[in-house]
């Protein structure tokens, strides 16, 4: 974002307000000149700004929303593969614990 567009004060502006990656995406110029709100900027700081948007989103090859719903998606998977592997962790740990069992009760036979 530091080019010679933009002044050192208007990058330090969305960078206190946390904006970066996909907020910086989603701003709008009504967003960066609007009075009372977190920016207040002037219209043509505004507009340079928002070319610059306009010009990423251009590059973008998958939109925000799309991210959110690959993530959340992924994370649900992770979350099916982990109670499936917690639950053969458990099979394989009675499957051990027959297993020994069995050689315990094969040990009792064979000494008798």
């Amino acid at each position: 974002m530091k080019s010679s567009h933009f002044k050192e004060d208007a990058i330090n502006k969305l960078l206190g307000q946390d904006v970066d990656g996909w907020l910086f995406l989603k701003l709008t110029e009504e967003k960066l000149t609007c009075k009372n709100g977190p920016y207040e900027f002037k219209p043509g700081p505004a507009e340079r700004i928002i070319e610059l948007v306009e010009r990423l989103k251009e590059k973008q090859v998958i939109t925000a929303t799309e991210f959110e719903k690959f993530c959340e998606n992924n994370k649900r998977q992770l979350e099916k593969l982990n109670k499936m592997m917690n639950t053969v962790i458990i099979d394989i740990d009675h499957l051990s614990f027959d297993i020994n069992t069995t050689k315990e009760d094969i040990r009792e036979l064979m000494a008798v």
